[in-house]
Parts: C-alpha cells; sequence; structure tokens
C-alpha cells in the first residue's frame, strides 16, 4: 500500500513540476509583439475586442498560432495589425501573393510579410482567460507558485517523518544486535565460569584421589612395619 500511495504521489509531483514549467514560459516567453511566443507557437488570448477581428473565436479561448514562412491562395491566414503602436490578431483570407505582399479579401488591402504569423493551428476554449489570470502577479502567485510551494513544503515533511522512522528502526536494530550481544557474552560468562567449576571440582578429586592414595600408603607401610616386628620377635 505504501509503494502504491508513493507512486501516486510522485506522479502528481510531476504534473505539478511540468505545470510549473509550461505555464513559467507562457508567461515569460514574449515576442516583441507582447504575445507569448514558445518555438514556432504563438499563443494569444481572444478578448472581447478580438472576437469580431478573429475567425470562429468566442472570448476567453486561447488563439494557438504556427509561424510558418508563406501561405496560399485562399488559404485562411493570421497577422499583426498595428493600432496605435498596439499589436493586435487579425484573420482573412489570401486572394494573392504578389512581390512579398498578400492581398486579402475583407481588408482589400496588401499585408506586408513581415506582418503575417501563420495559418490556425488550434482553439482551446476558456484557456485564453487562464492565461491572462497567471500572467499577472498575484495570478502567477496563486496558481503556480502556490501549488509548487504546497508540493516541496509536503515533500519536506514527509523526507522528514521518513527519516525519523528510519532513525527509530536503526535505533530498534541497534539495541537487538546489542541485546543479542548481551546474551552472548551472558552465555560465554556462563560457560566460562561452568569451565571454572569443572576445573576446581577436578582438582578436589585429584587432591581427594592423593589424599586417599597417602593414607593407603601409610597403612601399607606400617602394616610391613608391624610384619617385620613380628618375624624379629
Amino acid at each position: 500500500m505504501r509503494r502504491i500511495l508513493d507512486a501516486i504521489w510522485s506522479f502528481v509531483e510531476f504534473i505539478v513540476i511540468f505545470y510549473f514549467v509550461i505555464v513559467t514560459l507562457c508567461v515569460l516567453c514574449n515576442n516583441s509583439r507582447g504575445y507569448t511566443q514558445v518555438g514556432p507557437f504563438i499563443f494569444a488570448s481572444v478578448h472581447e475586442e478580438d472576437v469580431n477581428n478573429i475567425y470562429d473565436s468566442k472570448k476567453g479561448d486561447l488563439l494557438i498560432i504556427k509561424e510558418d514562412d508563406r501561405a496560399n491562395i485562399n488559404d485562411r491566414i493570421y497577422y499583426y495589425f498595428e493600432v496605435f503602436g498596439k499589436s493586435y490578431i487579425y484573420t482573412d483570407v489570401v486572394d494573392s501573393y504578389d512581390k512579398g505582399a498578400y492581398s486579402i479579401r475583407t481588408a482589400g488591402t496588401a499585408l506586408s510579410e513581415e506582418y503575417y504569423i501563420g495559418r490556425r493551428f488550434n482553439f482551446v476554449h476558456n484557456l485564453g482567460d487562464f492565461l491572462d489570470v497567471v500572467k499577472t502577479k498575484s495570478g502567477y502567485m496563486l496558481y503556480v507558485l502556490f501549488p509548487l510551494i504546497l508540493i516541496i513544503i509536503i515533500k519536506v515533511v514527509d523526507t522528514a517523518i521518513k527519516s525519523k522512522n528510519d532513525k527509530k528502526e536503526d535505533n530498534l536494530k541497534i539495541e537487538e544486535v546489542d541485546n543479542i550481544k548481551d546474551d552472548d557474552n551472558k552465555l560465554v560468562d556462563k560457560i566460562e565460569d561452568n569451565k571454572i567449576t569443572e576445573s576446581e571440582e577436578q582438582k578436589e578429586d585429584i587432591n581427594n584421589d592423593n589424599k586417599d592414595d597417602g593414607i593407603d600408603l601409610g597403612n601399607m607401610i606400617e602394616d610391613n612395619i608391624e610384619n617385620i616386628d613380628d618375624e624379629i620377635l
């Protein structure tokens, strides 16, 4: 069970870190026009004033455009349109191309290649509003930094608990080893005491045997002396 929970938690950590990296890239990587750009992909939030300029869009959508070098006739393209120094994204259909400029159908004007972005890659509904929120300081802290900090805190606490439990297990193992050593020492002491006791008993037996032998020898000598005296008499 513990392994399953660890695996789930590792997956959650991966998702949060991946989310942090992707959102941070979207927040930090802005092109010269003020739009989020990661590699060849441009991410643009569709606002209320953009709905009429961007075909088939809704407020709050996230428009994803892939930059390319050239559009063909009748392609629906996306391009920058500047108003008082601010760039907006517009969409239109190419009628023709001549000498580095596109003739666009709705506007009826020529569009220089430098304003051309590319053809639509995809729309993601409601994600444009989220991108606008995380681009603000408070939004980034709440929706990006807070989950990451929370994961780090939980990880630190979990590591501390695991370390504490590991120390307890190590102490228990040390105590078990010490107990085994104490038992071994007691056993060795007991064996040595038994050896000493046996040795002393053996010495006593030998001394007793020697005493008995001495008494028997003395008795024999006395008997022999008495016999000699009898023979002389």
